[in-house]
């Protein structure tokens, strides 16, 4: 179609029109798969679990009840393991972290009490900070003190079972630094460990026999030291008598002398 200058401002828009090329056309698949794509993004969205929710079997066959944030468990809640143990605490991006308690089922056939096995701190799913750990069922047998990463490290105190104590330094699950083991009869160890044995200086304590030890240990056993007596004034103290230093032949030794120095016994020698 011609336009010239006369032409109106409607032939202009028909002239332009014609000429110009086709509008690319709209393949509807692409629209449909777009508004597929975000409809997916919204459901899985939608289906993130947030706030608090009932219980729920995780894929191990755990079930938890609480809190979650962002599809993980996140805030308080309660995890059962299928072997019947609890953890009833805090929870932080799916794991274990701030103050929980442990318990496990009673051993009692038919009875449904529980046993505390751990209250205290956790971080990163493990035990850490301070805590408390029984290791019996009757809860004799138990630490109270600082965790690293599941292990006791840090300043704790060691109940045993066969009344013993120990309160000291900790590292890696083993009694390593200073520390003061307490037996039952009250004896009692105070010094350094190394590996879970007494180590380096120590003192050691025989009450009954009022009788001490200081000086070196290595592996758990005394080296090199000194034993006195704790009341040397008591009716009942032990007596160490010290033996009486003397030559075993006095003439011997000084006829070696005068011979030594090319005079004689009678005479002296000096």
């Amino acid at each position: 179609m011609a336009v010239n200058a006369g032409s109106t401002m409607s032939e202009r828009i028909v002239a332009s029109t014609l000429g110009a090329p086709p509008p690319k056309p709209v393949r509807m698949p692409d629209l449909a798969r777009k508004a597929g794509g975000k409809r997916s993004q919204l459901q899985m969205e939608a289906a993130k679990r947030h706030g608090l929710r009932g219980v729920i079997v995780l894929p191990n066959g755990d079930k938890y009840k609480g809190e979650w944030e962002d599809d993980k468990r996140h805030g308080k809640g309660k995890l059962t393991s299928p072997n019947g143990a609890v953890y009833d605490g805090d929870w932080a991006n799916d794991m274990r972290e701030g103050y929980g308690v442990v318990t496990v089922p009673g051993t009692t056939p038919g009875s449904s009490s529980r046993i505390k096995r751990y209250a205290g701190g956790w971080r990163r799913d493990r035990r850490w900070g301070n805590g408390t750990n029984f290791y019996g069922d009757d809860g004799l047998e138990r630490y109270e003190g600082e965790w690293y990463a599941g292990e006791r490290s840090g300043w704790g105190r060691m109940y045993y079972t066969d009344g013993s104590v120990y309160e000291g330094e900790w590292l890696r699950d083993e009694r390593c630094g200073r520390g003061l083991h307490l037996l039952a009869n009250r004896d009692r160890y105070e010094g350094e460990w190394a590996g879970d044995k007494k180590h380096g200086e120590g003192v050691y304590f025989y009450l009954n026999k009022g009788t001490c030890y200081r000086g070196v240990w290595k592996d758990g056993s005394p080296k090199c030291g000194e034993v006195f007596t704790l009341d040397p004034s008591a009716p009942d103290a032990p007596k160490y008598e010290l033996p009486e230093l003397k030559l075993a032949d006095p003439d011997a030794v000084l006829d070696a002398a005068a011979r030594e120095h090319g005079g004689d016994t009678d005479g002296g020698v000096f």
